[in-house]
């Protein structure tokens, strides 16, 4: 069995897994907000969030469990063992928030973004810049381990370096579609709903003329975080750079709004990536990047 067929077989049984367990999950969390108070704001998550996650926390087990079989023997043969480790973290997110920063500089002038403070005073900035370093922490060092780690490696076995790049991020696009926003909320224990959610997860993609664009941005997102990952031959690049995004998307809604039909061809429906501006950017940012990967590797 090739190792992408391999792959595609642990994939399958991460959903199951998750379809599974993320009612009970679901159920742990409504239970854990009823302890306390500041719980139960701070735990209201949506069911369709908790099912990504659980998705990604299952796959992460179940490809480490099966790295052998996906021949992934060791941390280094992943790229997760350099001495340089927090160089390549600390310039690929300064490189990742740095490009975000200016894109939403450019669309602020362009009437892009429109200035809305939504803090009151320097602790609930401080919270709130603190809860965007965290959750982009956390999906970088989930994310990029099973996309770039486990998964493109796989793909590298048995296909040549682009056409893997180009399946993986693929793949990665597609997932970042999943939107089960409009399903209803389980009122109690329903061992079904995972199962009824991945449903939901795949009414966007029948819409293709309206996830196209952002679709487009996300593929591109995917090629150069490969492509970091594959120059730099550390995994500690593409999560820097991936942090350095997330935090950004995180922290912009304290300072900015989104503002709908400016130049929709060009700066996209308002999220960044959704327009032939986002494109340009991701373009040149592989460019950078190629160009910081070089100068690590020059003797």
């Amino acid at each position: 069995m090739k190792s992408y067929q391999r792959l595609g077989l642990l994939l399958i049984a991460s959903l199951i897994l998750s379809c599974v367990a993320a009612p009970f999950v679901w159920c742990a969390l409504q239970g854990l907000r009823g302890t306390a108070s500041f719980l139960h704001r701070a735990l209201d998550f949506p069911f369709d969030r908790v099912m990504r996650r659980v998705v990604l926390v299952a796959t992460v087990l179940i490809f480490y469990v099966a790295r052998k079989r996906l021949q992934i023997m060791s941390l280094a043969s992943m790229g997760l063992q350099d001495k340089n480790w927090r160089s390549l973290l600390g310039r690929g997110w300064l490189l990742g928030s740095g490009s975000l920063a200016l894109m939403l500089l450019i669309m602020l002038r362009f009437g892009g973004r429109m200035v809305t403070i939504s803090f009151e005073g320097a602790s609930e900035l401080i919270n709130g810049l603190c809860m965007a370093f965290i959750a982009s922490a956390v999906v970088a060092f989930i994310e990029e381990p099973i996309f770039r780690g486990f998964i493109l490696q796989s793909l590298l076995r048995n296909l040549r370096r682009f056409p893997a790049v180009a399946a993986m991020s693929l793949f990665f696009a597609i997932v970042h579609f999943f939107n089960a926003s409009d399903m209803p909320s389980p009122r109690g224990f329903d061992p079904l709903i995972g199962f009824k959610a991945i449903g939901y997860f795949f009414q966007p993609l029948l819409s293709p003329g309206e996830v196209i664009p952002g679709f487009i941005g996300l593929f591109l997102v995917g090629v150069v975080l490969a492509y970091a990952y594959l120059w730099s031959g550390s995994l500690y690049l593409p999560i820097g750079l991936h942090a350095g995004w997330v935090f950004c998307i995180k922290a912009e809604s304290l300072f900015f709004d989104r503002v709908k039909g400016i130049a929709p061809w060009f700066f996209g429906d308002g999220r960044v990536v959704t327009g032939i501006f986002g494109w340009l950017m991701l373009l040149a940012m592989l460019g950078i990047v190629r160009l910081s990967t070089q100068r690590r590797n020059t003797p």
